[in-house]
């Protein structure tokens, strides 16, 4: 069993049900310690009259035994803590959210924000990490490495870089500044660190969002690997502003997104 806590709201709806499936899916890939479900405050049922148990008793019980039909593993439902507003501090350890809005609300914990999917496993292609020359790349790495190892994927490293006029050759690798020559070094290592199967993707694209997520949906730049990638990890900036390429990601990607809480290298938010 791995130390993964994977974490969903629990609401009805065909898009609401398919992010439980999906969250079902990630703990099972996972062998998490454990799915929480944490239940919305409102209550939707009524007991009968001669029932001696609560609505909300009545709901629990009833979400419970709904979530158990999909899920052989361990479940703990909450009552007693409002997702949406539930700090690092009130989840379990090694929590990941998944949810189709908080990802684009919330920048204090790791969460993944599924399309339409309700598998993990959507293209085969597998996790789709990209960098440029500041540390995001490496935080969202440390991250999305682990996590390769234990669902058994692949890592893509992604870059796009700008075309140096002082450099002729068209080969996107040879315009690449230091800091981002120095990261394509550090990633790489990283991945053998963690036993990692990892190939980078280096292109000279118009847009940085676009391009990544072009990437994602269709498969590596280079014909080694066609296949779209399942996830793509990224992490908030410390001063994360409107504009941010991981705002502009979640607005317009259909691949999953797993956006890492705001850190600086060493674990400082």
């Amino acid at each position: 069993m791995s130390e993964y806590n994977v974490c969903a709201q629990y609401r009805e709806g065909r898009r609401a049900m398919k992010a439980l499936e999906y969250a079902v899916d990630l703990a099972g890939r996972l062998d998490a310690a454990a799915l929480h479900v944490y239940l919305p405050r409102h209550v939707g049922v009524k007991p009968p009259p001669t029932t001696s148990f609560s609505a909300r008793e009545m709901q629990l019980d009833r979400v419970a035994e709904r979530v158990r039909s999909i899920f052989a593993g361990t479940i703990v439902v909450h009552d007693d803590v409002d997702l949406e507003q539930a700090t690092m501090q009130q989840l379990p350890p090694v929590a990941i959210v998944v949810s189709r809005e908080l990802a684009q609300r919330r920048t204090d914990l790791h969460i993944v924000q599924p399309f339409e999917e309700e598998s993990v496993v959507r293209g085969g292609g597998g996790i789709l990490v990209p960098f440029g020359d500041g540390e995001s790349g490496i935080i969202a790495a440390a991250e999305a490495l682990p996590l390769a190892a234990q669902l058994k994927s692949d890592v893509i490293f992604y870059h796009t870089t700008w075309r140096s006029p002082h450099v002729s050759s068209t080969n996107p690798l040879d315009h690449l500044c230091g800091d981002a020559k120095r990261h394509f070094d550090e990633l790489t290592a990283m991945a053998q660190t963690y036993g990692v199967r990892s190939h980078m993707e280096i292109e000279m694209a118009d847009d940085v969002v676009v391009g990544m997520l072009r990437c994602a949906a269709n498969g590596a730049v280079a014909s080694h690997n066609p296949k779209p990638a399942d996830l793509i990890v990224m992490t908030h900036g410390v001063n994360t502003c409107f504009g941010s390429y991981v705002e502009k990601a979640l607005q317009k990607s259909a691949t999953p997104v797993l956006v890492i809480a705001s850190a600086r290298r060493g674990g400082e938010r």
